[in-house]
């Protein structure tokens, strides 16, 4: 599986890096990210049985979060403005948080939106070298109209600052119908963010326990009725939420348990 990813983000580097290329290393991001986003599809297509895209959460989402929830991490977009500036880059944040937020603007714009779009922006500044905003409004005329935003402000932080969003989700037990959200930076420190930042959702802990309770019991089949990588990313946040002290290290604990149940290899990676 190494070498078929290392020869297929290659392969994807003829038409994101050679095709076209970014105009200067401080938007090297169109290229290493949509190679390596190009490559989970060029392996999906050759080996299908191999369901590539399951190993998503913990290869590629996995180093995002590992990365991006330091305080110093840089953002995707660097602030370069010569030669002399360019020094090392975190290749982690780079490669994995760029192929990331890339996967999430699929998801969001829909499979076909988002391919119509890159296929606009490559066909339109082939044999060009290009800025972010060039991908912006490529993507801007296949952009859903019923998202009724643009783009720009919908991508604009995600890759000009960095860090990734803790969301708190509480009930109120006065009132079933109503329930409170708060955002802020994670970080894997536990310290307060000092600045705005894929993201992790805390919920109560009998929220927690419910989800746990329902995981390792396998209430109604629910290890098949979420996908590999949903069940991943559950057994990620817990963790990184109990090294932040944001929850206690004996629910990831807990929840580890439900393995017994888990025939896929990718939660166990």
């Amino acid at each position: 599986m190494f070498i078929a990813r290392e020869v297929a983000h290659e392969f994807a580097h003829m038409w994101f890096g050679d095709l076209i290329t970014c105009h200067f290393w401080d938007h090297l991001w169109l290229n290493e990210g949509f190679a390596e986003f190009m490559s989970y599809y060029g392996i999906d297509y050759i080996e299908p049985s191999w369901n590539y895209w399951d190993m998503f959460a913990n290869q590629t989402m996995s180093n995002a979060l590992k990365a991006d929830s330091v305080d110093k991490s840089p953002p995707i977009i660097l602030n370069y403005k010569n030669v002399s500036d360019v020094t090392i880059f975190d290749e982690l944040i780079m490669y994995y948080k760029s192929t990331t937020v890339i996967r999430m603007l699929e998801f969001t714009m829909g499979r076909e939106a988002f391919r119509a779009g890159m296929s606009g922006y490559v066909k339109q500044h082939k044999y060009q070298s290009v800025l972010t905003n060039d991908l912006w409004n490529s993507l801007n005329k296949t952009f859903p109209e019923e998202m009724d935003t643009y783009i720009y402000d919908l991508m604009d932080k995600w890759t000009t600052k960095p860090g990734f969003p803790y969301i708190t989700i509480k009930s109120d037990p006065q009132n079933p119908n109503t329930i409170t959200i708060t955002q802020e930076r994670f970080l894997s420190n536990g310290q307060k963010p000092k600045d705005e930042g894929m993201y992790f959702i805390d919920y109560t802990l009998e929220e927690w326990n419910k989800w746990i309770t329902a995981l390792v019991t396998n209430e109604d089949n629910i290890v098949d009725k979420l996908t590999a990588n949903e069940r991943s990313e559950f057994i990620l946040e817990t963790f990184y939420l109990s090294k932040a002290n944001k929850l206690s290290v004996i629910k990831p604990l807990e929840l580890s348990q439900y393995l017994v149940n888990e025939t896929h290899f990718t939660p166990w990676a």
